[in-house]
């Protein structure tokens, strides 16, 4: 009956903010409305960064499901498939990526769908000559902000790579890039979303996006 409720094929984006730690109450608002499960994964991280960055994640993944109209207790049905990539048992596609102080969660029902964020920063870009392709290099060197093309194409391959769902075992300079990205024979559609000054972000989907992508900010309540 969900898939009523909504728009076939669309893309929903929700973004939180991972810039301060949580308050206690918030923290007794996720302790409630998360699987404990979700709390004992956190802990395996050392930065309250990361910590926070995995259960905001868990309550955005939360509240795509109320978005979709679907029981919020499907979050105990998570899996993990053999590359490592999260997914439930229904007819939806979710991705999750964090970066600075932004979380970001993208959900379709009707996408296979991979998001990337990053902080544009400094780097030095030639320990990463492996990823990219000679022509990719020479983009990103003659750009006029090299950084932010450094990261224009990392985000696009991260996308790729976990829309995929095969993670770092393809080669991130096998990805053929132009107007959308290829791997392996397939094609995947691309598109850049804007998030926030200094941050670059791609969502990459097996087919193509049609209706513009609404990004919802979420709060964690407090107890």
């Amino acid at each position: 009956m969900w898939f009523n409720l909504i728009k076939h094929n669309m893309v929903h984006l929700f973004k939180m903010n991972n810039e301060v730690p949580l308050n206690p109450s918030q923290n007794a608002f996720l302790k409630k409305c998360l699987p404990a499960w979700s709390h004992t994964m956190s802990l395996t991280y050392k930065r309250w960064q990361d910590r926070q960055a995995y259960l905001g994640g868990r309550y955005l993944l939360l509240e795509g499901l109320k978005k979709l109209s679907l029981p919020v207790a499907m979050l105990n049905s998570l899996k993990y498939s053999e590359h490592g990539r999260p997914y439930l048992p229904l007819n939806i596609d979710f991705n999750i990526s964090h970066s600075g102080k932004y979380i970001l969660l993208a959900m379709s029902n009707g996408h296979r769908i991979g998001i990337d964020i990053e902080e544009i920063k400094k780097i030095e870009i030639n320990d990463f000559k492996k990823q990219f392709s000679n022509s990719e290099l020479l983009m990103i060197n003659q750009a006029y902000n090299k950084y932010a093309e450094f990261f224009k194409y990392w985000t696009i391959k991260e996308a790729v790579i976990k829309a995929d769902g095969r993670g770092m075992d393809i080669d991130l300079k096998s990805i053929v890039i132009n107007e959308n990205a290829y791997v392996d024979g397939k094609v995947w559609y691309l598109k850049e979303i804007k998030v926030s000054e200094g941050y670059a972000v791609h969502i990459a989907t097996d087919s193509i996006v049609a209706d513009e992508i609404i990004c919802d900010f979420v709060n964690i309540p407090e107890n």
